[in-house]
């Protein structure tokens, strides 16, 4: 797998802290973490494959929100 890749749907907090964004990329994921591969999309532009991350532009942290579904 790529160790970078695709973000996107990037939506910011109203007062500007907060940065919530999808990725494919799995050099965003906490250490031991095996990125999933990308399959056929579970529905029309919803792949398994990516996660969910907020940043915080404040503490400069970066919190990986979910993990993605197991792909059948």
């Amino acid at each position: 797998l790529q160790s970078e890749g695709f973000s996107s749907d990037v939506r910011i907090s109203g007062d500007g802290r907060y940065v919530a964004f999808s990725s494919q990329a799995a050099n965003l994921l906490p250490e031991g973490v095996e990125k999933n591969q990308c399959y056929e999309p579970i529905m029309i532009g919803a792949y398994t494959c990516y996660d969910l991350f907020l940043y915080d532009r404040q503490a400069e942290t970066l919190t990986w929100v979910n993990q993605p579904s197991a792909a059948p």
